[in-house]
């Protein structure tokens, strides 16, 4: 994976969320203080700080301090190369050598799944999701001198159903080449989530080097990555013969009690929440 496929990733990130746009939309009104953007949205400092490091990590968007506040504007550099590379990306330029079925499949792969239970509420699955991207950056030149294609694959596990094809058995997961990289599974309380269905519930802990993290540390997720390449794992696929699953029970109740809060929202929904 090229370095600025990375950066593209990244960019293009920006503008995958419904939020996030929101923001850019307000900013087009010219330079807006952090304090009016919280009212806006009507989300939290922590998921607003969340949102902002993406959006100034992509060059989209500027930041300058004044006070206790942070004041933001769009950034006419970050919008002018974002508009080049998607007039770049989307040109139809097609030669002889580029055709896919002239391409050499001499490239491995390194499928990297990326499970959780929410990207907009959920300060662990946030900061994972941050934490992985800074991870895959930084092995992306080695990674490409080896020989190897990344793939990542974001999944977010909305339901029972979704749960049960992944195997879902605690949010966030990583897996590389289908293998989670902790090896058991330790949790703790987690407000976030427990908010949303509005229950206690348990979220991952990583455990990493005898250390406990909320997130995983992204050493952690450079080790699992590497140790895959050197010990030449190629990607699991699924057999008939794997073991049965069972929701586990934190799960059961997590998405149990976001679907009786739904209903509690809408008593006119006659199927009832999937």
């Amino acid at each position: 994976m090229d370095r600025i496929h990375i950066e593209d990733a990244k960019l293009f990130k920006a503008f995958c969320d419904e939020n996030r746009l929101q923001i850019l939309e307000t900013l087009r009104g010219g330079e807006k203080c952090a304090c009016i953007l919280l009212e806006n949205l009507n989300i939290g400092q922590s998921t607003l700080s969340y949102h902002m490091k993406i959006l100034c990590d992509a060059g989209i968007v500027e930041g300058r301090s004044e006070g206790k506040w942070t004041h933001y504007s769009i950034s006419e550099e970050g919008s002018r190369k974002a508009k080049e590379r998607l007039e770049v990306l989307t040109a139809a330029e097609v030669s002889k050598e580029d055709c896919c079925c002239c391409l050499k499949a001499d490239k491995k792969e390194v499928i990297v799944d990326f499970l959780y239970l929410d990207l907009n509420t959920c300060e662990r699955c946030m900061t994972t999701d941050s934490t992985l991207n800074e991870a895959l950056a930084e092995l992306s030149n080695v990674l490409d001198s080896l020989g190897y294609d990344i793939v990542v694959n974001r999944v977010n596990i909305t339901s029972r159903e979704i749960a049960q094809k992944h195997r879902f058995l605690s949010s966030p997961t990583i897996r590389i080449n289908g293998q989670d990289i902790c090896a058991d599974i330790t949790e703790n309380n987690c407000k976030d989530c427990g908010d949303l269905c509005g229950s206690e519930v348990e979220c991952r802990v990583f455990v990493y080097n005898g250390e406990e993290y909320d997130q995983p540390p992204k050493a952690m997720i450079i080790d699992g990555i590497l140790k895959v390449l050197y010990s030449g794992q190629e990607p699991m696929k699924e057999t008939c013969e794997e073991k049965p699953y069972t929701l586990p029970k934190n799960l059961e109740k997590f998405f149990a009690s976001k679907n009786s809060s739904c209903c509690e929202r809408q008593p006119c929904c006659e199927e009832g929440c999937q």
